[in-house]
């Protein structure tokens, strides 16, 4: 018996799959965790048809801070998350050819406070970002270790020191303290996640946003784990990448846009994407 017992365990372990820990982040439309739509976030729904295309792992799927995904990626040799590129992040995280592409983030406002901003707008009725991040009397709110893409995260690493900044662990409770409670006077997100979120929280659409000068739609990623099977899992996934992307995963991206927006990026898809592969986001 003893034997057989062995035996058995040792048939177990061989044949026992590799395990993939997928990172959700409470961040509508792209990750909704909890209420009627939930699992059916944007980045959701991708991520959901690659586990069943990485059949030869067995799939877990938890909801963390981005804190916490950002931990796994570099502490683990197995997890998975959708997010953006940026320097600090290539150090531990492989990324995959571009997925999506996204509107960029913009300012946003209580449509009552406007005025406060008109000095820091241009004639086109764009943000300079430089002159509103040195003025220390308004406070900017912002999830914690969120990345808003390379050019702003770079003017908020040059700002840093000098600002006011109101850190949250989710963007729930930053959307309540900003819209609801007036704690904080303006955030940096994507219209399609503040609009969500305002509507599933029954707030009143009340903001306003404001186009940042200098920056256009960009690019988001599967990253997975910086290790041998997160090499063997990111060639893997590039590759049904690039069958869906173009048709199936730009429309359920544009589902959340409005109509203007979405029919930008569906008539530019292949054109963008084309020119986002071309650059390197994977350290030698």
């Amino acid at each position: 018996m003893k034997w057989l017992f062995i035996f058995c365990s040792l048939l177990t372990i061989l044949n026992a799959k590799d395990l993939i820990v997928w990172s959700e982040t409470d961040l509508p439309p792209i990750f909704i965790v909890e209420g009627k739509d939930k699992g059916n976030g944007y980045a959701q729904k991708v991520t959901q048809e690659l586990q069943k295309e990485l059949f030869e792992y067995n799939h877990i799927v938890e909801e963390n801070t981005i804190a916490r995904s950002l931990k796994l990626l570099e502490n683990t040799d197995y997890s998975c998350y959708s997010l953006l590129w940026s320097k600090k992040r290539a150090k531990y995280t492989l990324f995959s050819k571009p997925v999506f592409l996204t509107f960029p983030n913009g300012l946003i406002i209580r449509k009552e406070d406007k005025s406060k901003y008109l000095q820091y707008m241009n004639t086109k009725g764009e943000i300079n970002l430089d002159k509103l991040f040195s003025d220390d009397d308004l406070i900017f709110g912002r999830v914690n270790k969120m990345k808003f893409g390379s050019f702003i995260d770079e003017k908020l690493n040059n700002h840093n020191y000098g600002m006011n900044i109101s850190y949250f662990n989710k963007q729930t409770n930053l959307i309540k303290m900003f819209a609801s409670y007036k704690r904080v006077d303006y955030v940096i997100a994507y219209y399609n996640n503040i609009k969500y979120q305002m509507e599933e929280l029954n707030l009143s659409n009340s903001l306003e946003y404001i186009k940042i000068k200098g920056i256009n739609v960009h690019p988001a990623y599967i990253g997975c784990s910086k290790s041998n099977m997160g090499k063997y899992v990111i060639n893997k996934i590039n590759r049904i990448i690039v069958k869906n992307r173009d048709s199936k995963y730009i429309k359920y991206a544009t589902s959340y846009l409005d109509e203007n927006q979405a029919r930008y990026l569906k008539k530019n898809a292949k054109k963008l994407f084309k020119e986002y592969d071309k650059i390197i986001v994977n350290e030698k």
